[in-house]
């Protein structure tokens, strides 16, 4: 006997996301495109800004200048220098605090130099330059390194679990094996979204753009009301509320949880306080679904499929679970501060040779090496909000688009 209710295949996605599905009721067609007015209450009634969190287009440098127009094609030819004013989702305005420092001592540095003349040797400043430059660019190339297998992880999963859907799709009705394609599909589906929930999306408070900092009281209140029980919600939700904030609050996916499981789905998933132990079940679901219409030999190379997606996301994990350890970013920190902040205004301003212009040098090389510096930190870790980070709700409506795809295939 499953220990899930039957499967209502009213609840299956569309391809264009065309029919949102209330819990408790199935609503007409509504459009869900970001410029409609209906999509637009329908987020107002969800308390979240769906547009916050639709789908980031990707562009490369060069495609915008400022960050808000894509240049015509007679500009194309000046995208090297009208690139540069771009600061949406570069690290430009994360240097201002250093960059204003360090600009601030140089004035002072000139100031007193002028009238007590002191010079410090260049041998001085090689070792230090050279050291810090070094754990600069290590600490870069690792951080780019984590961004990259994170993408790669990425497309393992999608991957995984788009070949299990394949594999369900060519074996039905063959050799004893009759397999609910639609149930296995949304199945596929409800794993895809665990991982995402997990990694990402749905940890955020109603409401705001990050999670709250981990130790503080607002982290603990609201780890609480987003691991909360099922019929435990404390806030009002929209018709149909599930009662579960992880479940509620998930209106910014594509597929919503909610369009994905049952109210029943809901409650047995909301029993189990960690989002990763929900993985788990969700991918023992896919497999009993699976063992209860097939041979073994299906049943192992399904096996292989789930343990691939399982293990993608067990190296997402990984890389968020694995930040620069804390003695290195003090000791990569202090070094920038004694030698960009400090130290470069110092060389710099006390050359008798250099004037006021001065001023510009030491501009360029604290945010050069405190630039490279908020670039690591920021891609270390590539499944936050930040403006650079992995878009898991893309990999999962590719997935929810190839899924459907095969389910009309079949």
């Amino acid at each position: 006997m499953s220990i899930v209710p039957e499967y209502n295949r009213n609840l299956f996605p569309t391809d264009d996301a065309s029919t949102p599905i209330s819990i408790a009721t199935v609503a007409p067609p509504v459009s869900n495109h970001p410029g409609t007015k209906r999509s637009r209450h329908a987020a107002h009634r969800s308390f979240i800004n769906r547009d916050q969190f639709r789908i980031r287009p990707r562009y490369r440098f060069g495609q915008k200048c400022c960050g808000c127009c894509f240049l015509p094609n007679s500009c194309y030819p000046f995208k090297f220098l009208l690139g540069l004013f771009n600061c949406k989702g570069t690290v430009m305005l994360k240097t201002f605090p250093q960059i204003f420092l360090a600009v601030g001592w140089a004035f002072g540095v000139k100031i007193l130099h002028n009238r007590w003349p002191i010079t410090i040797p260049g041998v001085f400043w090689t070792p230090l330059y050279t050291v810090t430059v070094f754990l600069g660019v290590f600490r870069t190339n690792l951080a780019f390194q984590q961004y990259k297998a994170g993408r790669g992880h990425l497309g393992a999963m999608v991957t995984a679990l788009s070949n299990a859907m394949r594999f369900a799709v060519s074996i039905n009705n063959t050799n004893e094996n009759s397999v609910n394609v639609h149930r296995v599909g949304n199945l596929i589906n409800v794993v895809a979204a665990m991982i995402r929930i997990d990694i990402r999306e749905s940890k955020l408070p109603q409401g705001k753009k990050r999670a709250p900092r981990p130790g503080t009281n607002d982290f603990k209140q609201w780890k609480k009301k987003f691991n909360s029980k099922f019929g435990s919600s404390t806030t009002a939700g929209p018709t149909g509320s599930t009662g579960v904030y992880w479940a509620d609050h998930d209106s910014h996916a594509s597929p919503k949880i909610s369009d994905l499981l049952t109210l029943k789905e809901i409650e047995l998933y909301s029993n189990i306080d960690k989002s990763s132990q929900r993985v788990i079940l969700s991918t023992t679901l896919l497999m009993k679904e699976f063992a209860g219409s097939t041979n073994t030999i299906a049943l192992a190379t399904l096996e292989d499929h789930v343990i691939a997606a399982t293990a993608a996301w067990r190296g997402m994990a990984k890389i968020i679970d694995s930040p620069m350890p804390f003695s290195y970013g003090h000791l990569m920190h202090l070094m920038l501060f004694l030698t960009f902040v400090f130290g470069t205004p110092v060389a710099i301003m006390c050359n008798d040779a250099i004037g006021w212009y001065g001023i510009g040098m030491v501009w360029f090389s604290t945010f050069l090496m405190y630039g490279l510096e908020e670039m690591a930190s920021e891609i270390e870790n590539p499944f936050g909000w930040d403006e650079n980070d992995h878009d898991l709700t893309r990999f999962c409506r590719k997935l929810n688009v190839e899924v459907n795809m095969l389910t009309k295939v079949e």
